[in-house]
C-alpha cells in the first residue's frame, strides 16, 4: 500500500504545487539567501586563489583529470569516434543556431580594433602557424616563379 501510494503523491498535481509553494518560500528567506550567496563567494574566492598558484591543488586537479581524460580516449577508439560525432553535432547546432549573432560579434570586435591591435592579437594567437605560413608561402612563390622564369626562358629559345 505505501509502495503504491509514493508513485502517486510523488506525481499528483497538489504533490507537485505543494513542492513548488515550499521551495519559493525557502528561496524567498533571508537567512537561505545569505547562506548561498555566502557559500558561492567563499567559493569564488577559494577559486581565484586556487588560479594565481600554478602549482596549486586545484590546477593539478584539472591537470589529472584532462591527462586521464586524453588517456581513456586514446585507449577506447569508439569513445574518440562518439566525442567527434558529438563534437561535430555541437559545432553544426551552433552554428545553425547562432551563426548571426557570432557574425555579428565577430565583425564588432573587428571593427572597434585598430589595424595595429588586430594585427597583434593575430600574431600572439597563430604567429607560429604564421610563420610557416609565410615561408611556405615564400618557398612556393620563388619556385613557381623559376619555374615562370624557364619556361619563359625555354620559349625564347625556341621562337
Amino acid at each position: 500500500m505505501l509502495n503504491q501510494s509514493m508513485p502517486d503523491l510523488k506525481h499528483s498535481e497538489d504533490s507537485l504545487k505543494k513542492e513548488a509553494t515550499i521551495k519559493q518560500d525557502l528561496l524567498r528567506e533571508p537567512a537561505v539567501r545569505e547562506f548561498t550567496q555566502s557559500l558561492w563567494n567563499d567559493f569564488k574566492q577559494n577559486l581565484v586563489e586556487q588560479r594565481k598558484q600554478s602549482d596549486g591543488e586545484l590546477t593539478r586537479t584539472i591537470e589529472d583529470v584532462v591527462v586521464n581524460f586524453g588517456r581513456t580516449i586514446l585507449k577506447d577508439p569508439a569513445l574518440a569516434t562518439n566525442i567527434d560525432t558529438w563534437g561535430d553535432i555541437a559545432a553544426r547546432y551552433l552554428i545553425r543556431t547562432y551563426s548571426e549573432e557570432i557574425s555579428g560579434l565577430v565583425a564588432t570586435m573587428i571593427e572597434n580594433q585598430d589595424p595595429i591591435t588586430s594585427s597583434e592579437c593575430i600574431e600572439i594567437q597563430i604567429g607560429k602557424d604564421l610563420q610557416f605560413i609565410r615561408i611556405n608561402g615564400t618557398l612556393v612563390g620563388r619556385f613557381i616563379g623559376f619555374v615562370i622564369h624557364g619556361i619563359r626562358h625555354l620559349l625564347a629559345m625556341q621562337g
